[in-house]
Parts: structure tokens; sequence; C-alpha cells
């Protein structure tokens, strides 16, 4: 069957993938996608009227975060990617920093924990995250 030997070449490919190389490519994913979001974050912050102006930070749960079930009458400003960790939050709150968001969604933490860093880790970057937006 055609399909069965696509697979089991896509398989075979994959078994050859080393855990560093896969590392590298979400650490490229997550650089590039930095660069967008830097750029969509200063357009947003140039203005659009009065709307009110809403953030969602975070990682993948973010990043597909349903808009319909956010607040209307705002302008969404959604800052996840896929695959980030809340040190990873915390390098890139910068990135908006010029814009005025009335709230500010935070959902991460899912791939610290996948990665092997312990609650408290977690909890002490979601809580310095805190700090940083409030300041």
């Amino acid at each position: 069957d055609k399909n069965k030997k696509h697979f089991q070449k896509v398989k075979k490919r994959l078994l050859r993938v080393k855990p560093f190389q896969i590392q590298m490519q979400v650490e490229i994913h997550i650089r590039q996608c930095t660069i967008l979001l830097k750029q969509e974050a200063e357009f947003i912050a140039t203005g659009d009227g009065n709307r009110r102006l809403g953030i969602v930070l975070g990682d993948s749960l973010s990043l597909w975060l349903p808009t319909n079930g956010l607040p209307e009458g705002t302008l969404w400003l959604n800052q996840g990617i896929s695959g980030d960790t809340t040190s990873g939050l915390l390098r890139r709150i910068s990135l908006f920093a010029n814009t005025r968001p009335e709230v500010i969604y935070v959902m991460a933490g899912i791939n610290d924990l996948r990665r092997g860093s312990t609650d408290l880790s977690v909890q002490m970057n979601l809580n310095a995250v805190i700090r940083q937006l409030r300041s």
C-alpha cells in the first residue's frame, strides 16, 4: 500500500532525528515567531482608534485560543508561540512594552513541565512575568 510505504519512510526519518536537532528546530521556530510578534506589537502600538486592546501571552494554548471566547469590542494581540516556556515569556515581554492593553491573559507552563522543570520553577517564572507586566 502506497500510504503504508510513505508512513514507514517518514518513521525511519524521524527515528534518525536526534533530540538536540529537535530542540534546535524549536529554538529557530521561537526566534522567527518572536521577530514576527515584535513587528505586530509595534504596529499595534501605533494605535487603532478608540478600540480597547487585550493581549494573550503564552505558548500554543495561547496561540490557538479561540477568539470567540474572548470579550468582544477588544482588539486582541496574540503573543502566543507554540513550544515556548515561561522563561521565554520573560525574555519577550518587552516586545509589546509600547502597547497599552487593558487586559493581558497569560497561559504557559506546560512546555516547562514537559522539559523537566519543577512546579516551583514554573510558578516562580509566572510570578516574575506578572511582576513585569504590572510594572
